[in-house]
């Protein structure tokens, strides 16, 4: 198989690719924790919340935040390493409730996520549409994340 060319003018070959991709998931793989501060992209109060993050070898993550228990499900997703911005995307949903249990919308999560030179910090750069039950947008929130790494100790 022939080998591509970079930007640079450098042929790569499929092996290097390969590595290439590993090497930026295996960056980002593991279990982090997050503060998030996130409200209306269009103004009003901010709210501080708390979430746990696991990006999986793959492309796919899984998550849940601090909102009060029963009032939303687990969120799930997934990542990619963007070479041209250099940054990492994602890209998450999950389902919402109601006190009394009955459904209220999906959260659509967008994410732009910068990590950190040693690979133990990432900041996030977030946009999330509400949208209610029948799928037309509630409301667009704007907000940003410091995730650290959580360590095996």
């Amino acid at each position: 198989m022939p080998a591509r060319w970079c930007p640079h003018g450098r042929p790569r070959t499929p092996q290097a690719i390969l590595e290439e991709r590993l090497q930026a998931e295996t960056n980002r793989i593991g279990l982090w924790s997050s503060r998030i501060e996130i409200g209306p992209c269009a103004g009003g109060p901010r709210q501080q919340l708390r979430g746990m993050n696991q990006f999986h070898l793959g492309g796919t993550l899984t998550e849940t935040g601090s909102p009060p228990p029963g009032t939303r499900g687990p969120g799930y997703g997934v990542w990619r390493f963007n070479r041209a911005t250099q940054r990492y995307e994602a890209r998450m949903q999950f389902l919402r409730y109601l006190p009394d249990g009955s459904f209220d919308g999906v959260s659509d999560v967008h994410r732009q996520i910068r990590l950190s030179a040693d690979g133990n910090v990432f900041v996030d750069e977030i946009v999330a549409r509400l949208l209610n039950p029948d799928d037309t947008l509630r409301v667009e929130l704007c907000g940003t994340a410091q995730a650290q790494r959580v360590p095996i100790l």
